[in-house]
């Protein structure tokens, strides 16, 4: 018998709840960036994730419960392999507020799978 955990997450302010099934059919992030980042004011800051899974995941940024996505400043570089996804965030031009949580969220129909990165500034 498989058992669940719930998983709340808050997304763009709105509170989600998922199931996270405790299977090798769910995605699981394999590879990924060291949790805990320090990045120089004005240089880029470049966070990895990799997941794998039976339904090939798709991986979704955010920054502290806010999902990312491309813009002038904020590019995310997806690339698919047989059974995955790896995904590549990065920050140009970086300021005192890209300081925050960044989650990488690998998901499929069988469920999710997180991590997140501690980002802070220095001088």
């Amino acid at each position: 018998m498989v058992s669940a955990t719930l998983l709340h997450l808050t997304l763009a302010s709105i509170e989600d709840k998922y199931y996270f099934a405790k299977t090798s059919k769910g995605p699981h992030i394999i590879r990924h960036s060291l949790l805990k980042q320090t990045f120089k004011l004005g240089y880029p800051l470049k966070l990895y994730c990799e997941a794998e899974g039976l339904y090939s995941p798709q991986i979704n940024w955010y920054k502290n419960g806010v999902q990312l996505s491309n813009d002038h400043r904020t590019v995310i570089k997806t690339e698919r392999f047989r059974h995955g996804v790896s995904s590549r965030l990065q920050l140009v031009l970086t300021r005192i507020l890209d300081a925050g949580l960044y989650d990488c969220v690998a998901r499929d129909d069988n469920g999710i799978h997180m991590r997140e990165f501690r980002v802070d500034y220095k001088l």
